[in-house]
């Protein structure tokens, strides 16, 4: 799967990329010195896709806050590249498709409970 289908594949699935994140906490959670070597090892060729599970899966405050400083670069090239009032409806869009699918992750939890599975 190329690294493009991930990417696609992880933002319309949010539930499966925090599977992954969870997973990744397990046993050696991830810091910087671990992720400036693998970095330093392959730039993680063949590989990039994986990069942002990566950074977003994580406790170290150096990684914490590359993550928020990419989301700030990548929203402003975003905004100068469709406006203002797009990436708004582009958010607003994101907001409400979470929303639904939180709803419908919360329906599931009370079906279940009902049932007394959890």
């Amino acid at each position: 799967m190329s690294n493009q289908k991930v990417l696609e594949c992880l933002e319309q699935n949010v539930d499966g990329l925090e599977i992954i994140q969870n997973l990744m906490r397990y046993d050696d959670p991830l810091v910087y010195g671990d992720l400036m070597l693998e970095i330093d090892i392959d730039h993680f060729e063949g590989y990039e896709a994986l990069l942002p599970v990566m950074l977003l899966s994580t406790g170290d405050a150096v990684i914490e806050r590359t993550c928020k400083r990419l989301l700030l670069q990548l929203y402003s090239e975003k905004l100068q590249e469709i406006g203002g009032r797009q990436i708004v409806e582009y958010v607003k869009d994101i907001l409400l498709e979470e929303q639904a699918r939180w709803e419908k992750h919360l329906g599931r939890l009370r079906k279940l409970r009902k049932q007394n599975k959890i």
